[in-house]
């Protein structure tokens, strides 16, 4: 799940700023990795790993 949330600031004359937030993975769900499918490993279909924690991310970009 992937949220943005954004705002737009006017400055002098034509100059604005925008100010950005993102979060993926807001509620921290678990993100399993693919089964192993190498035939010839002791971990053949299992699962072994997960990612893509939560994470946030902000930004500014200013035009003018």
């Amino acid at each position: 799940m992937h949220t943005t949330f954004a705002k737009s600031f006017s400055l002098a004359g034509e100059t604005r700023l925008q100010v950005r937030a993102d979060a993926f993975n807001v509620l921290n769900r678990k993100n399993y990795n693919d089964p192993n499918t190498n035939m010839n490993n002791a971990d053949f279909g299992r699962i072994t790993g997960a990612g893509g924690r939560r994470t946030f991310q902000l930004g500014a970009r200013l035009t003018f």
